[in-house]
């Protein structure tokens, strides 16, 4: 079964300081597809978790240039874009969570 989607969007959180969690957006957003992304101008990793990320605590580790794809299309569920949240090795370094509506 394919799966349409109709709209992509972004979230960015820019000029994340070091070690203080950035959440993506306290909207209620949801999408069963999700593109976490570091820019390749990044000089450090981004950790994107939950409200409790954190350097020994996260769901992914993206290096600068990185991206990690979330796809749970195929069992009808979605994520709830406003529990996710990032922190920065780098002060400064910026994180994007990309998602497509249907």
């Amino acid at each position: 079964m394919s799966t349409t989607l109709k709209h992509m969007a972004s979230l960015v959180c820019t000029n994340i300081t070091s070690g203080t969690r950035a959440r993506f957006t306290t909207a209620d957003l949801r999408s069963s597809l999700v593109v976490l992304s570091a820019p390749p101008g990044n000089t450090g990793n981004i950790l994107v978790g939950d409200s409790n990320v954190s350097t020994t605590r996260q769901m992914v580790c993206l290096a600068p240039g990185d991206s990690f794809v979330l796809d749970l299309s195929e069992q009808k569920k979605q994520f709830a874009l406003n529990e996710f949240y990032a922190d920065a090795a780098t002060t400064n370094d910026d994180a994007t969570l990309t998602y497509f509506e249907q």
